[in-house]
């Protein structure tokens, strides 16, 4: 609903210059008597304000109810006679009601970690359709709307996995958000499931485990496995398997909040090599840190997160707040250690579909 506001000397001015404007679709919202500055303030003058709701097809009977339960809102005075003669607008004294479902479904999006800028955007969507509806919105109602709010604001996000049109993927991301085990289970899919040839390349030098995990992975999959140690043995490594299908790099998993060792990355593994990159982040984590994260890597090619860990909590607000945030895409979920299993392809319906369960439940 768009709001306006006319003011003239006269209530039949007022309402004459309404009508010329805006026709039958103009509904009264409220009036009242002004002051109006003339001669740079020195001179005051009687005059009329009208407030009108108009929308194309708007229900007449909800924005009777909607000015019916306004409330007048406390407003601060200005401060000196030239604030009142500048073009700040004055602000509103009066505000829509936002009905209980709405102001409950937007508090549960913000507790779960949606931002408040798209949680505001959303609730104004809602209320939208709440007051232009023919009746009052059933539950239901309401949570297909949001289905369709998300599904509107998801839609230029890649959601898809591994289509094997580059040659290889890096994983990069934080400590501890299960890189490794990752790596194993794109391996796997990629050997067991499209039949592909594949050689792992790591670059955590810093913790011996992770090098004799993939190790492990490797040889169960009966793939290559190369430490990378510096630049030039990276680049060895990929003209070693360039018979390869399809390469897999682990790196090293450090506190990528700080920007250091982002570069040092940047150090190690050539990311104009034709490879995808996907920063895998942790479902766990709260939106500030991921997206102090992302925002650190600002400076490598990320083409897609890759979430872990959404079986460790029944929220995923978090990871809506980063797509609608940075516009980035997803290729991948992992609910679980156990390779190859607990890996499931992003898919935009069925991410949606946990959100509005999140909210239902919360």
């Amino acid at each position: 609903m768009k709001i306006t506001k006319i003011t003239a000397p006269t209530m039949p001015e007022a309402m004459a210059k309404l009508k010329k404007a805006y026709g039958s679709e103009a509904v009264i919202l409220y009036t009242r008597n002004v002051k109006k500055k003339q001669w740079f303030g020195m001179r005051q003058k009687n005059a009329v304000e009208v407030v009108a709701g108009i929308e194309q097809g708007l229900n007449t009977q909800a924005v009777n109810m909607l000015r019916e339960k306004s409330e007048p809102i406390d407003v601060k005075p200005f401060q000196t006679e030239r604030q009142l003669d500048s073009a700040t607008p004055e602000p509103s004294r009066w505000k829509i009601p936002e009905p209980e479902p709405i102001q409950k479904l937007c508090q549960t999006l913000s507790e779960q970690g949606v931002g408040s800028r798209h949680v505001e955007a959303i609730g104004k969507e809602l209320l939208k359709y709440w007051y232009s509806s023919s009746q009052e919105p059933t539950e239901a109602l309401i949570l297909q709307k949001l289905n369709d709010l998300l599904a509107e604001r998801l839609s230029s996000i890649d959601f898809s996995g591994l289509r094997y049109n580059r040659k290889g993927l890096i994983l990069v991301g934080p400590t501890g958000v299960g890189k490794t085990t990752t790596a194993a289970k794109l391996a796997s899919k990629a050997v067991l499931d499209d039949g592909k040839t594949v050689g792992f390349i790591t670059t955590d030098t810093y913790r011996i485990a992770a090098v004799e995990q993939l190790k492990t992975y490797a040889k169960i999959l009966n793939v290559p496995v190369v430490v990378a140690y510096n630049m030039d043995d990276f680049k060895k490594a990929l003209t070693d398997m360039k018979d390869k299908d399809f390469i897999i790099v682990d790196s090293a998993g450090r506190n990528y909040q700080q920007s250091r060792f982002v570069m040092e990355l940047k150090t190690l593994i050539p990311f104009d090599n034709g490879m995808e990159t996907h920063l895998v982040l942790s479902a766990t984590a709260k939106p500030s840190d991921l997206s102090r994260i992302i925002r650190q890597f600002q400076d490598i090619p990320i083409d897609k997160c890759l979430f872990t860990k959404v079986d460790e909590t029944a929220e995923v607000g978090s990871l809506l707040h980063v797509l609608l945030e940075h516009g980035i895409g997803v290729s991948y979920f992992t609910n679980g250690q156990n390779v190859p299993d607990d890996l499931m392809e992003a898919e935009k319906d069925a991410f949606i579909r946990r959100v509005i369960e999140g909210v239902t439940n919360g």
